[in-house]
């Protein structure tokens, strides 16, 4: 972990303590007890994300340990049990945007259980013609995907919205041929059933004025959310924080980048959209931001989009911008060439 120059503090007792954003774990090495491991983590979803990080790299360790880890609130249970943060989804209506994105609306069982404090998932697709067979959570608290004629196809994508009172979510899936999901979301009927992992992971945009967000078509519903937890924050706030900002999304024009932004109040937030198509994104994002930060820098700089883009902009952020650890983000949500499932 101290080679990775991740956040480690070693304790005189010799306990050492990993800092994972809002989550912590402590391991600390019992005589004669062997190693006791401590995870605090904001929500079940979290808890058991860092639960599989240690499994799987206990695994790859001590492969002969792993299987007899045990944690002490999942009970004497002896047999294997779907995830706490699995759910199944069911389809229930689809719409063409005019932005491109096909927005899929989803029953969602156990919505209870959905955290409302992350916006990305896992979602599963079964193999055609088959009973769905869902992962498992093994007695050591790793996970067991099905195998075989069984495997599922597992994308990641952002809810894009959540309504609890009726028991759905939305998610917009980016339009093209060849995609796993993006086929099975063209051609799929109501009724259809596909399975869920998560929430997790949340960006917020910190209280710093002017920002940036940029994202292309498949990070588009993570930076509108972003948008709309800021327009949260401000509306409850009896002294909001100045805000104004710049936000470039790969949707096609300024009114469909704009557009899709809906039930925001633009002028308020002091937002500047633009858009930019999908066939020019790539290369004219880069001039775009620099623009766009042309008469003030920002404070916070996000993108989203395609690796070698996101590689590209990093050093444009932490050095052109001057931006910091925790005020940039340049990350990568696909990469051309590598078979997707957008």
């Amino acid at each position: 972990m101290i080679r990775h120059d991740m956040d480690v503090v070693q304790g005189e007792d010799g306990t050492a303590t990993l800092h994972l954003e809002q989550d912590r774990l402590r391991m600390e090495q019992q005589r004669g007890a062997g190693l006791l491991l401590s995870i605090e983590a904001g929500n079940s979803v979290a808890l058991h994300r860092i639960r599989l990080w240690i499994v799987e790299h206990l695994d790859e360790l001590l492969p002969e340990l792993a299987p007899s880890l045990r944690w002490s609130d999942d009970g004497a249970r002896s047999e294997e049990v779907l995830p706490p943060y699995f759910h199944q989804l069911t389809l229930s209506g689809k719409r063409l945007l005019p932005c491109g994105l096909m927005r899929l609306t989803f029953h969602v069982d156990g919505m209870e259980r959905l955290a409302e404090d992350g916006i990305h998932v896992k979602l599963l697709l079964p193999p055609a013609g088959r009973d769905p067979v869902w992962p498992k959570l093994a007695l050591n608290g790793g996970l067991v995907q099905p195998v075989g004629a069984d495997t599922l196809a597992i994308r990641t994508y952002t809810i894009r919205a959540i309504r609890p009172a009726s028991d759905e979510i939305d998610v917009d899936v980016v339009v093209h041929t060849g995609g796993v999901f993006s086929d099975w979301a063209a051609s799929a009927p109501a009724g259809e059933v596909i399975g869920l992992l998560g929430p997790s992971g949340f960006q917020k945009i910190p209280p710093v004025a002017p920002f940036l967000i940029a994202a292309d078509a498949t990070a588009a519903p993570a930076a509108a959310r972003m948008i709309e937890a800021l327009a949260r924050d401000q509306a409850s706030s009896a002294a909001p924080e100045p805000s104004g900002g710049h936000v470039i999304l790969g949707l096609g024009t300024d009114r469909q980048a704009a557009d899709y932004l809906e039930g925001l109040d633009l002028a308020a937030l002091g937002l500047v959209v633009q858009g930019l198509g999908a066939d020019v994104f790539s290369r004219d994002i880069e001039a775009a931001i620099r623009s766009a930060a042309r008469d003030a820098p920002p404070g916070f700089a996000w993108f989203a989009g395609e690796h070698r883009d996101a590689q590209r902009l990093r050093p444009v952020f932490r050095n052109d911008f001057a931006l910091g650890k925790g005020a940039q983000y340049a990350i990568a949500y696909w990469t051309e060439g590598r078979r997707q499932g957008a």
